[in-house]
This record gives C-alpha cells, structure tokens and sequence, in this order.
C-alpha cells in the first residue's frame, strides 16, 4: 500500500486501530474499507451481516468492520430489523471497541434533509456517545452541492465534530488520500486519549440470543415447509394453465413480479399500477394469466384507501375466471414488517373475502438483498407481525431474486407451489363465498388482455 510505506503513526499509542464502516447502501463503504486496509479485502454485494477484515496498515494492525447499509431515505424504524441489529452488533466484532466510526455518504448523489436524518437515526441505533468517535467521509465528490444539500452536510457535520474527509475511488491520488484519512483517524485516536467506544456487554450477549433463537426458528420453519410440500407432492397434478393474482402494496414489486413470470424481463420498469391490468403468456410450459392490482399504502388501513382502489382490488379476483388458483401477496424483503404494514395487508387481503388465505402465497421481492441470509432467517428475525402473516398462509412463501430475473427455476418453483395449493384443495380455484365480495360486477368480455 502507497499510503502505508509513507504512514507513520506519530503520536498514536495504540497498538490495534479498530474501524467501524457506516452508510447507507451504494454509498462506497466497502470500497472505503478497501483504501483504508490498502488491498481488496471487502467483495461490494448486497449483505444484510457485518462483513471484517484486518491488515497490516505500516506495521500496526488495522481492523475494520464493514456494517450492512440501508435505503438512504429510510428511518431506522423502517429499515429490516436483522439489518438494526447487525449495526448495533457490528461494535463487538472488533473488541473490545472501534476507536473509529467513518460515517460514509456518496456525496455525488443528493443528499437532502431527510436523508441526513435517516442517517443520524441508523447511527443513533449505537447511542449518543458514538458521534465522539466519528468521521463524516465523502465518497464521489463531483461538482458542487446544492444549498439544500450544502446544509444538510453542515449539520451531519456538526454531529461529527466538524470531522470530514474526501475520497475518489480513482485515479493517481487514492494512495495520498488514504494517509490522510490515516492521519486524520489518529488525530481522533489522540484527542479521544485512545479510548475506544463501548456498548453495554449484556447488548451483545442479548443480540446473540436473539440471532441464535432465530436461526433454530428458521432451521424448523425450512423443514416444516418441506415436509408439506412433500405431502402435497402425493397429489399434485400438473395445471395445463394457470390463473395468478397478485395483490399488495404501493412498490412492493406486484408488476416486476409478473415480468418475471411471464419471461418479460426486458420490459421497461412498470409505474404505478393505477388500475387492474390482465397479462397473459406462457411459463415453464402452461399457459399463464397474471392480474396485478394496485397497490395500497404500507401504513394505509383498508379505510383509508381510496374507494377506487379497494374496488380495484376486489375486482381482480374477477379478472381471471372462473377464478385464480392462486394469490401472490408481494412483500418487499429489504423494509421493516411493521404491526400497523402487517394490519393493512390483512385488512386489505380480506376485502375479497375471509378465505382469501387458504390460497394466498407470501411472494417476497428483493430477495437479492438478503445476500447469504436465507429467507427463512430473515422471517424469523424480522419478529411477530411477519410470523403472523406466514402463519396466516399456512406457511407458504415464496422469493425472486431481482438479480436472475431470467432464472426459470424460481418461477417453476413458484408455479410447483401453486399447483400445491390447488391439489389440498381437491383441485380447486379460489372463489369468494356467494360471488364477489362487496357486490362487484365485472363483464370479463370487455376485458383488454
């Protein structure tokens, strides 16, 4: 490393400099990770785990703590909960305390007010006292800020302590860059008098606990699966065609979900689903019709809809007579599971009546996101409310991973587990109890398909 055969660390007695990495995501971390350790010791791809690795950085020992990041326009409350807890336990994995937090923002991007409290609430997760041990790090810079952008710096600025730092990840100078953010890591070092930053060690012991207790959870909920797939295999017949419904929230991912089900993945990226809409085409070898409905506000109770929309909804069901063999419920693996999302899905899921359940399949988007965690760990982990609505489908789900959009083995599985479905129940569609629910009336010829 350039930076390191020119580094001296003067005036720092600290034998082992301990580094946590914190962002949201695309912001550069890992690549920062990588300037700091001066090689490539951090892969970049989607991680919902701490990632460490150490070097010898101009012969002191360095570690360095890459925490998973979230959406940039998200609060912590919104954020994954595996996601808030790998923050917050990202402090043990360099004990017994990071000397260092570089706070890492993509200064080419915009950055608004709201992002710079998204961000100062993912950092409050590790407490007020971690801000004494933080840089503000720069990633990108191009041009110049906005005033709006300029400010909301300022601030975060002040939160650091007036601590910043600027980096390309380009270019002759990342050698020059790095020693100066080396430099300016053990001036912090020096003013903190080489105190570490510590966390309560019941936290860890409890966020621990917690990961172990979710990972059995997990293990038993796989098997489970299994076991009544494997039961349900005994009478499975395979559908000459299918009918899909799918339903959920505003961006869940209902319309890209259908793109990948009927092979359209270089269709344009769908807007808004204003109102419902009929595509047919061929998947693994059966006719298919998808009908995808708008969508609702995650913190929107049925009530609150618009009435269109709920109409909308209902009338899905209608789209695909003489009804749909199964119903896709689209949920978004990289936000929180909220009580109040968990009471909008049920609320709006039973406008088309109350059995709707017994054909409903969680369909979970982004599962790329997720990295090497297992979805079943991601369920267990995200707590009650999501356990609630697995449960409520009879422990159905499903995920597409966005990065292999043309991977036909997801959508074969999705199709295995629809087939499943129709055979427990002696071959038959799903269809409202005395016809549509809320006195719908839909005149399927006029259809535009």
């Amino acid at each position: 490393m350039a930076a390191g055969e020119q580094f001296a660390w003067n005036g720092c007695s600290t034998p082992h400099l301990r580094v946590v990495l914190l962002g949201g995501r695309n912001s550069g971390k890992s690549a920062l990770g990588n300037v700091v350790l001066g090689k490539e010791e951090f892969v970049t791809r989607e991680r919902t785990t701490c990632s460490r690795r150490q070097a010898v950085v101009a012969g002191r020992r360095v570690t360095v703590v890459d925490a998973p990041g979230w959406w940039c326009d998200f609060s912590a409350r919104d954020t994954a909960e595996l996601v808030r807890r790998e923050i917050a336990g990202s402090v043990f994995l360099c004990p017994p305390g990071p000397h260092v937090f570089l706070v890492v923002v993509k200064a080419s991007a915009h950055f608004s007010d709201k992002r710079r409290r998204a961000l100062e609430d993912h950092v409050g997760l590790l407490g007020e006292g971690a801000w004494r041990h933080c840089i503000l790090v720069l990633t990108g810079v191009e041009g110049r800020a906005q005033r709006a952008e300029e400010e909301a710096i300022t601030r975060l600025l002040e939160k650091c302590g007036r601590r910043r730092h600027s980096v390309i990840f380009s270019g002759d100078t990342v050698g020059a860059q790095a020693t100066r953010l080396l430099v300016k890591m053990q001036q912090l070092v020096s003013e903190n008098d080489n105190r570490y930053f510590e966390m309560d060690a019941g936290l860890w012991q409890m966020i621990e606990e917690k990961k172990s207790a979710a990972e059995a959870r997990a293990l038993r909920r796989f098997v489970k699966m299994r076991e009544q797939r494997a039961l349900l295999r005994e009478e499975w017949r395979r559908l000459p065609a299918a009918r899909i419904l799918l339903v959920g929230a505003k961006g869940s991912g209902k319309s890209s979900a259908a793109n990948t089900i009927l092979g359209r993945e270089g269709s344009r990226a769908p807007g808004r689903t204003a109102r419902c809409a009929v595509h047919q085409g061929f998947a693994v070898g059966r006719e298919v019709t998808v009908v995808d409905t708008p969508g609702w506000w995650m913190n929107y109770f049925a009530e609150e809809s618009a009435a269109f929309d709920r109409t909308e909804i209902v009338r899905g069901v209608s789209l695909c007579p003489p009804g749909p063999h199964g119903i896709l419920l689209a949920v978004r693996t990289d936000r929180a599971f909220t009580e109040t999302y968990r009471r909008a899905v049920e609320e709006h899921m039973e406008l088309m009546g109350r059995q709707i359940w017994t054909h409903v399949i969680v369909l979970f988007s982004i599962g790329d996101w997720l990295g090497d965690t297992t979805i079943e760990q991601y369920i267990e982990s995200e707590g009650a409310p999501l356990r609630w609505l697995i449960e409520k489908c009879r422990n159905r789900y499903h995920i597409f991973n966005n990065k292999t959009p043309g991977d036909g083995f997801q959508v074969g599985e999705l199709m295995g587990k629809i087939e499943e479905i129709v055979a427990s129940h002696g071959g038959r569609h799903y269809e409202a109890e005395g016809g549509l629910p809320g006195g719908i009336i839909c005149d399927v010829t006029k259809l535009p398909l």
